[in-house]
């Protein structure tokens, strides 16, 4: 059997029977090999000829559709989209629009039923309807750092957009047997209009929409010059999610401590490094750190988890995490011993700072502009502050 490559995209071009006209008239879909989520899609034929998608339902296939596979894998991820639903008239979330049927070597036999709002749903969904088990076909995006339009003053607050999906949403079914041979992928339509644009297999263990929680990377310049340069860092990930990079404050824990103005923050610290990034990605994800415009390193964000610290000529980047737990606190005031409303600021010991819950970790994402955080947060140079109540 054919050796599988870690994302292995299916030529459908076969059994495509209708183009971007049949979903609607103007739309622009993208055709042949397609990068979709940090995941490879062949939409339509090699040729980049003819009818690019699979359609059912009237107008297009009606009677059940048998896709050879004819091999092992441990993930099927589908890109598909609905093309009519009448939820807004009160039909109930969770009708089945089709059964995808997988049928092994050994006879076996697994039926997935597809529910809108769960495997499957109309492009774009009306907000607040994303299905509940497929993925947008792109990943949420961070604001523009230093820019934006006064209008969405608000919505910058959150820092990231929520990706909604542009073309189909994706879905992925885990194989429960991997080693057997699935012979093949039989599409049984109902009566509402879908359409499958792609399928791509993979053998990873990994989720290949990515489940893990993001981890702090601490990143090192190892070029005097380079790291002394205003902070201009930036940090891309292709099969995941990063947020800002943020640089370090100076000195050690020790001396943070026994600052004689402990309390009252510390000078802002704004060059290139060290500085630190937090990255919630699959293992064979791709880091990208660039300074300005120049990438300086290119790494395996999967060597990264395994070896914790990676070394290049031009950066040192190390994972920190040393896992996290819910803390309950309370100041007390030394003389009554009850609670006294205070300001309250709390950190690794590389300076990562870790926040009460609900408030921010860095106030107007520690730039000079006014962006109306809520929350009773207060930024003194490089420390941010959360006022409780005690």
């Amino acid at each position: 059997m054919e050796a599988m490559g870690e994302y292995v995209p299916l030529d459908l071009g076969r059994w495509c029977n209708v183009g971007p006209e049949w979903v609607g008239e103007g739309l622009e879909f993208p055709r042949g090999l397609q990068t979709l989520r940090g995941l490879p899609f062949q939409i339509g034929p090699a040729s980049g000829e003819g009818p690019c998608f699979l359609g059912f339902g009237p107008g297009g296939y009606t009677a059940p559709v048998e896709i050879p596979l004819g091999r092992a894998f441990r993930w099927l991820i589908v890109a598909h989209r609905l093309l009519e639903s009448h939820l807004l008239q009160g039909e109930m979330v969770g009708r089945q629009i089709a059964c995808y049927r997988f049928r092994d070597a050994r006879g076996g036999e697994v039926e997935v039923p597809i529910r809108e709002r769960f495997e499957i749903s109309v492009v774009p969904p009306v907000w607040g309807q994303q299905p509940f088990l497929a993925v947008p076909d792109r990943h949420d995006s961070l604001a523009p750092r230093y820019e934006g339009r006064w209008e969405q003053i608000g919505l910058r607050q959150t820092e990231a957009f929520q990706a909604s999906p542009r073309w189909f949403v994706l879905w992925a079914w885990r194989n429960p047997c991997p080693e057997r041979e699935v012979i093949s992928l039989r599409i049984e339509p109902q009566e509402r209009r879908f359409l499958v644009a792609a399928i791509t297999l993979s053998d990873l263990e990994e989720d290949p929409f990515g489940r893990e929680p993001r981890q702090p990377l601490k990143i090192t310049l190892l070029s005097p010059e380079r790291a002394e340069r205003p902070f201009n860092l930036s940090v891309e990930v292709d099969r995941g999610v990063a947020t800002y990079p943020y640089p370090l404050p100076a000195g050690t824990p020790q001396e943070f401590l026994e600052d004689a103005f402990r309390g009252w923050g510390q000078p802002y610290q704004g060059r290139s490094s060290p500085a630190y990034v937090e990255v919630a990605a699959q293992p064979s994800a791709t880091v990208r750190l660039r300074q300005g415009e120049e990438e300086l390193v290119r790494v395996s964000w999967g060597e990264l988890l395994e070896r914790k610290v990676v070394e290049t000529e031009t950066a040192r980047l190390e994972v920190v995490n040393r896992g996290k737990n819910w803390v309950h606190v309370t100041v007390l005031d030394e003389a009554t011993g009850r609670p006294v409303p205070c300001r309250i600021h709390f950190r690794s010991p590389e300076g990562i700072p870790y926040q009460p819950y609900g408030h921010h970790d860095h106030l107007l994402s520690d730039m000079g502009t006014w962006h109306v955080d809520i929350g009773g947060d207060v930024r003194l140079g490089h420390v941010t502050y959360a006022y409780i109540d005690g």
